[in-house]
């Protein structure tokens, strides 16, 4: 569980470079520096890491209601 707790936090880092990165494209693209083919490929892969994001978040309470439920009980600390 403590692995999937690092991928949260990695995947949410990669999730606001992404963010950032949409931004700056979107920018650029403004001021005629850019294209509509970059923006939407950083809008891509910000949706692909998203649904990344969502998944780990997902085996994460997976993992953890898997833990409650092998040792009978919802301890409030976990």
């Amino acid at each position: 569980m403590l692995a999937l707790k690092k991928q949260n936090v990695l995947i949410d880092d990669v999730v606001f470079n992404y963010n950032t990165m949409v931004a700056t494209e979107e920018r650029k693209f403004g001021f005629g520096e850019s294209s509509q083919f970059l923006v939407n490929s950083r809008e891509s892969k910000l949706i692909d890491a998203e649904l990344k994001r969502n998944a780990v978040g997902n085996k994460f309470f997976s993992a953890k209601a898997q833990l409650f439920h092998s040792i009978g009980g919802n301890p409030k600390n976990l």
